[in-house]
């Protein structure tokens, strides 16, 4: 198992600046500033490649392994202070003589002038990064540069160094982000200043040999680690030492979940767990508060009584010119509803096309989302801010309201002469894709068929065992698609999507696994194509 870090709570970015011509280095781009962790970052600029053999060349020509005031860092080693002559004796090519150790003669291969330098240690890098009057990026500054990648990740991926048989020289792999920045994922991992505990040092990026959703992972690598898949590429930035020494604090490391290797609660104890769920029965006291009508639907906002003793809230959009009952699907959208104050702002595209379908659509306004955040100031860094964020009561307590609440809106679409809940559906965008075996196990004689479009299980995160999805994913006997990107790094592939399709309970026959070449948003034909011929086979009754 490959121990690695999640990078969590994105910082805010400010607006992108266009420099004129010729203003910045030719070899770099402009960074925009961002703020973290309430603190304001100025613009940086960073190497538009990874620092190349040509380049490296020059600093070994120039003495470099031999000045000592390139060299400032202590090298320790077990907790030990390592002498510098002695430490830099470490470092040499297959011949014994100053430089990587992918390097021969003092010299790197023949014809790989333009390929990223790699074999080269932590130190190595930050020596080479004073010579050049620059620095080794924090990785907060190494994230930033790799902005918006969460979406576009399947673009860049596909064109990155994943899978190759080695380095390519920098740039041939068109894989530029919207910044600039060229092969800042694949090719060669990336050496950052902060430390790992006390034993490593990062890297980001991710390299060659590493499957693609790692690019968003920071693998920590002892500095003395002078691997062929090792480079680097640095920044120069405009902030105090002060501000900057907050951003290269310690990474905590973490190790992913193997939910292979893991076992589910027992029966017993999940039917206690199970039974946290179930509410005494209540009226609904519901009402229609608000009609909008647009060109394809209505959408209706109605209000009811939750078990919390809290007034709930859903929207229900439904197809103009169908005739009722209709079918009916439950959404569940993304985390970014946590953020938005509006439902306005939530993004329509992800399952209006079900309503064109004919069928109606119920959203639940879940508490923390939209205009039910006023007063109780959920956002997604305050759920999600830490791994550990997620194994407290309060979120406990919070995923639990939130499926009383999903079963709040179906009590209430029960109520309603122009929905047919015989047929109900259930489709999950992200964050509902994940929480998706918890409902479909409360509300297994209710729901009928569900579609996770880019769902998966958290594979960083740690939860109570009476919210872990894991714990759930065995007792779903629903008929259940899973939409997935191969180049999704919010839900990897191999240690996310694919486990929690194995280990549904689903039958094998009414369950599928529907990947495309994409990150954490499919392409919308085929997000459509397979939804509604999934909902038509299941919820139009050719599946039973």
């Amino acid at each position: 198992m490959q121990t690695a870090i999640r990078q969590w709570g994105a910082p805010r970015v400010k607006p992108v600046r266009l420099d004129p011509v010729d203003v910045l280095p030719e070899e770099m781009v402009r960074i925009p500033g961002f703020t973290h962790d309430l603190v304001d970052y100025a613009d940086y600029f960073m190497d538009r490649f990874e620092a190349t053999n040509r380049e490296y060349q020059r600093f070994v020509a120039a003495g470099g392994y031999e000045t000592r005031a390139y060299w400032s860092d202590a090298f320790v080693r077990d907790g030990k202070e390592v002498p510098w002559e002695e430490a830099v004796s470490n470092f040499v090519d297959r011949t014994g003589r100053p430089g990587p150790s992918t390097w021969s003669g003092g010299a790197y291969p023949a014809g790989q002038g333009d390929h990223p330098v790699s074999g080269v240690s932590w130190y190595e890098a930050a020596a080479y990064a004073r010579f050049v009057d620059k620095e080794l990026p924090s990785s907060v500054h190494q994230g930033m540069a790799r902005r918006y990648y969460e979406w576009n990740s399947w673009l860049i991926a596909s064109r990155s160094n994943f899978g190759g048989d080695g380095p390519r020289p920098v740039g041939e792999n068109r894989a530029m982000t919207t910044l600039g920045v060229y092969d800042l994922v694949g090719n060669v991992r990336e050496w950052c200043s902060n430390e790992v505990d006390k034993d490593a040092r990062c890297t980001n990026g991710a390299a060659w040999t590493d499957a693609p959703y790692h690019a968003d992972y920071i693998i920590p690598k002892s500095p003395w680690d002078r691997d062929s898949t090792h480079g680097f590429r640095l920044v120069r930035t405009f902030d105090t030492r002060e501000r900057l020494a907050k951003l290269r604090q310690p990474e905590k490391p973490l190790v992913r979940r193997d939910f292979r290797k893991e076992e589910p609660v027992t029966d017993t104890e999940f039917m206690i767990y199970r039974r946290m769920y179930a509410y005494d029965s209540l009226p609904l006291n519901d009402e229609v508060v608000a009609v909008e009508s647009f060109e394809h639907w209505t959408r209706e906002r109605v209000a009811f009584d939750l078990p919390s003793g809290e007034r709930g809230a859903a929207l229900l959009y439904i197809p103009i010119n169908t005739n009722p009952p209709l079918e009916t699907v439950i959404y569940w959208p993304g985390s970014s509803a946590l953020g938005n104050q509006s439902v306005d702002e939530e993004y329509l595209a992800a399952f209006n096309f079900i309503v064109r379908s004919g069928r109606a659509v119920a959203q639940p306004i879940f508490k923390g989302t939209f205009d039910r955040d006023d007063d109780f100031n959920i956002t997604y860094d305050s759920i999600w801010a830490t791994p550990e964020s997620t194994k407290t009561t309060r979120y406990r307590n919070l995923t639990i309201e939130w499926v009383q609440e999903l079963s709040r809106t179906i009590d209430y679409l029960e109520t309603r002469e122009d929905t047919n809940t015989d047929r109900l559906g259930f489709y999950g965008f992200s964050w509902g894709g994940w929480l998706a075996p918890i409902v479909l196990v409360v509300e297994e004689q209710r729901i009928d068929a569900a579609v996770l479009n880019v769902g998966g299980l958290d594979d960083v995160s740690q939860f109570l065992p009476e919210i872990d999805t894991f714990n759930f994913l065995n007792r779903v006997r629903s008929p259940v698609l899973m939409i997935n990107g191969e180049y999704d790094i919010d839900f990897p592939l191999e240690t996310s999507q694919k486990p929690m399709f194995e280990l549904l309970g689903t039958a094998p026959e009414h369950k599928k696994f529907f990947v495309t070449p994409a990150a954490h948003r499919v392409p919308r034909d085929v997000l459509i194509r397979e939804t509604l011929n999934w909902f038509d086979l299941y919820l139009g009754g050719e599946g039973d």
